[in-house]
């Protein structure tokens, strides 16, 4: 294998584990925004049930 080769190999598993780092970032930011979604609904509920005045 030459030179031109190896980097070429390189460079396509660099493009491939920033494909995972995208995919993973976005699966967390969705998980994350599903999370809060579910306690700020929690929350709401909690207050509906026990108003403050």
């Amino acid at each position: 294998m030459d030179n031109s080769q190896t980097i070429l190999d390189l460079l396509s598993q660099m493009q491939a584990t920033a494909d995972d780092i995208k995919r993973t970032c976005q699966e967390t930011r969705e998980r994350l925004g599903q999370q809060r979604r579910s306690i700020h609904d929690q929350v709401q509920e909690t207050l509906d049930r026990y108003p403050l005045l």
